[in-house]
């Protein structure tokens, strides 16, 4: 991936420069490939039962001063394997490395999902990486505060109701 791709993308489409790669399988071996290489290129890695134990943990080879790279950037990383998934093992490592290295500069959650293999993680898996990836903040409110907020802004598209002390953004 180079300029020409992310110019491309930004005159042909509506897209910020905060960029999101997804990859499933050896397209999530990928997606971890260019974190460790460039972290600079995104923003947000969502990786799906991604190969790790490709050639030998070839992976883990690319990691080389990937600490001073990541280390000006504020990357997430999501990274989601089933249970029943052959990939599992590897992505374990892959975690435990992450864990283990404390990497400034990232941003990481990992999750395995029960009775689910290497074909359905994909969708579980990115639906809720991109949930984590771009959860906004909850706003706890005091039952005070909801009384002076309550009703409906239509101009904003928010909808406050008196019930609960969230705010909820329709």
């Amino acid at each position: 991936m180079d300029e020409q791709f992310f110019a491309y993308i930004e005159k042909e489409y509506r897209a910020t420069t905060k960029l999101t790669l997804i990859g499933s399988s050896f397209a999530g071996w990928f997606s971890l490939y260019s974190l460790f290489q460039r972290p600079d290129l995104f923003s947000a890695i969502i990786a799906t039962a991604p190969t790790v134990d490709l050639e030998n943990n070839l992976l883990f080879k690319f990691t080389s001063g990937f600490a001073e790279r990541i280390r000006q950037h504020n990357t997430k990383l999501y990274v989601a394997v089933g249970d029943r998934d052959s990939n599992k093992s590897g992505v374990d490592k892959l975690v435990s490395y992450i864990k283990a290295q404390k990497f400034q500069g990232l941003t990481y959650e990992s999750r395995l999902f029960e009775n689910v293999g290497h074909s359905l993680i994909k969708t579980q898996g990115v639906s809720r990486g991109l949930q984590s990836i771009f959860m906004r903040s909850e706003i706890k409110l005091t039952q005070q505060q909801m009384q002076a907020l309550t009703g409906n802004y239509k101009k904003y598209k928010v909808k406050i109701l008196p019930r609960s002390p969230w705010l909820i953004i329709a």
